[in-house]
C-alpha cells in the first residue's frame, strides 16, 4: 500500500494544469476578433481626418463604407474590448499568470534573444516558457492596449473628460497618442503571427490548452499545497 509521501512523489498522470486554461483561450480569440473590428473600423474614421498628410487606408483594409459607419463598428467593438480586457486583467493578477510568465526580464537575456532571432534560432523547444522578448512585448501590448483606452476615451468625449484632454497635450495631440497606440498594437499582431507561422505548435497550444503543466507545489507547515 503508497504511503502519502509516495503518492505526492508520483502525481496521476492526467493531473496538472493546461498552459492556456479555457478562460485564457477565450479571451485571447475574443480579442482577436475585436482587435480586426478596432483597427479596421479606426482606419476608416482616421482616413475621414488623416494625421499624417498624403496617407490613407485603401478602402480593402477598412471596416465601413465611410466614417460614420466606421465609428459605430468602433463603438460597438470598444465595449467588447473593455469588458475583455479587464477580464483579462483580472484574471492575470488574481491567477499569478503575469508574475510567473512575464517576470522577470533582464536586459542580457534581450540582447542573447534578439541576436538569436537574427540567426533565425527560434526554434523555441519549451513552448511553456516565454523569452526575454515575448515577455517585454507582451508588456509593452498590455500597456498599450491600456493607453488605447485612455486616448480613445478623451478622443470620444472631449468636453466632459476635458481634464484628461488636457494632461495628453490637448485633443489632437491625443488623436496622435491614439494613432501610434495604434502602430504599436498593429507591430505586435504582425510579429506575433509571424513567430506563431515560425512555430504552428504554439498555435496549435492556444487552440487546445496546450501541455500540461508540473503542478506547483508549495511546502506550508509541512504539507504540500
Amino acid at each position: 500500500m503508497e504511503t502519502e509521501t509516495a503518492v505526492a512523489a508520483h502525481p496521476p498522470s492526467g493531473g496538472g494544469r493546461r498552459l492556456h486554461p479555457l478562460p485564457l483561450r477565450i479571451m485571447h480569440w475574443v480579442n482577436v476578433a475585436v482587435m480586426l473590428v478596432m483597427i479596421t473600423s479606426g482606419w476608416g474614421i482616421y482616413d475621414d481626418d488623416v494625421i499624417v498628410r498624403g496617407f490613407h487606408f485603401s478602402p480593402f483594409w477598412r471596416l465601413g463604407d465611410w466614417a460614420a459607419w466606421s465609428l459605430n463598428w468602433h463603438f460597438a467593438g470598444m465595449w467588447f474590448l473593455v469588458i475583455n480586457g479587464l477580464f483579462y486583467l483580472g484574471y492575470g493578477f488574481a491567477t499569478g499568470r503575469f508574475r510567473e510568465k512575464l517576470l522577470p526580464i533582464r536586459p542580457a537575456e534581450i540582447v542573447r534573444t534578439v541576436v538569436d532571432t537574427l540567426h533565425l534560432k527560434i526554434a523555441h523547444e519549451d513552448i511553456t516558457v516565454y523569452n526575454a522578448v515575448q515577455k517585454l512585448l507582451y508588456i509593452i501590448v498590455i500597456l498599450a492596449g491600456i493607453a488605447q483606452v485612455v486616448t480613445g476615451i478623451a478622443i470620444w468625449k472631449p468636453v466632459q473628460f476635458s481634464g484628461l484632454v488636457s494632461l495628453l497635450g490637448g485633443f489632437q495631440t491625443a488623436r496622435v497618442l491614439h494613432f501610434a497606440g495604434m502602430t504599436v498594437i498593429v507591430g505586435f499582431l504582425i510579429i506575433h503571427v509571424t513567430l506563431a507561422l515560425f512555430v504552428p505548435k504554439t498555435l496549435w497550444a492556444m487552440l487546445t490548452g496546450g501541455p500540461k503543466l508540473k503542478p506547483r507545489t508549495r511546502v506550508e507547515g509541512g504539507h504540500a499545497t
